[in-house]
């Protein structure tokens, strides 16, 4: 599952649950194969693939959920996740263990799942000097990295060495809105929290020219589980003029003989 969760809008799919009974579970145990493909549904009820019961000494069942399920693969208590072609859009939210037993209200359990990365959206501005006829054709994020992996029974993420180069989109025609509101941009990607070297490259479009803009620096600090909105402001570059104007040079000197 692709793109961003915003809450329970629209059913979720592709929603990971595990579960472990025992007073101390062990979650080392679970392979890939034992994990529950589930869906939540707009009021919050979990509809699971197949029934499942509570111990019937009165001990406790243990749940963990995450998402997306189908972009990761658990084994030895880790979720390994997949983001080739999806970089950016993999919305990774956990679900902290839960326990109970057959003595629970209607034996309805209740993880509460929360975004592990931060959102990025975006929009475009333009100030009273930019007269250019601009559309932003192309967007890339420069200096976040991309998860490697989830703790199942944690939650903690681990992220790639280096930094990548996220595609936002591409083939658009964005207007440049001279206004406080800005133009929205209608895609979003999900980034590493606590990045502070975030860099944006743009291709904008003039007159059917393009022009790539690189390395535009954006102040920010990522914060696990918010959404940013990130105003890039075009500005036309005024003209200053500062001359300098050289001294004479004392040349050779001449001289003459009158009689």
């Amino acid at each position: 599952s692709a793109g961003a969760v915003d809450g329970l809008t629209k059913q979720i799919d592709d929603v990971a649950l595990v579960h472990v009974d025992g007073e101390t579970p062990n979650w080392s145990a679970i392979t890939n194969d034992k994990v529950l493909t589930t869906t939540i549904a707009t009021d919050g009820v979990i509809t699971l693939p197949s029934k499942l019961y509570f111990p019937a000494d009165g001990s406790n069942e243990n749940f963990i959920g995450y998402h997306p399920k189908s972009a990761g693969t658990l084994a030895n208590e880790t979720i390994t996740f997949t983001t080739t072609g999806k970089e950016g859009q993999i919305d990774i939210m956990y679900a902290a263990v839960i326990s109970g037993n057959k003595t629970i209200e209607n034996g309805c359990i209740k993880p509460t799942f929360s975004h592990k990365l931060s959102q990025l959206k975006f929009q475009f501005e333009k100030d009273a000097s930019y007269t250019a006829n601009a559309t932003v054709k192309e967007l890339k994020i420069n200096g976040t990295k991309l998860p490697l992996s989830m703790g199942l029974s944690t939650g903690e993420i681990s992220y790639a060495t280096s930094t990548s180069s996220i595609l936002v989109f591409s083939d658009k025609s964005y207007a440049l809105a001279e206004s406080t509101k800005g133009s929205p941009a209608n895609e979003v990607i999900m980034v590493e929290p606590n990045a502070t070297a975030i860099t944006a490259d743009i291709i904008i479009t003039i007159a059917s020219k393009d022009i790539t803009l690189t390395n535009i620096p954006i102040t920010l600090t990522t914060v696990e589980g918010n959404a940013h909105l990130i105003t890039l402001t075009f500005k036309q570059k005024e003209i200053s003029g500062e001359a300098k104007v050289n001294p004479w040079t004392q040349g050779n000197t001449g001289s003459g003989d009158i009689y």
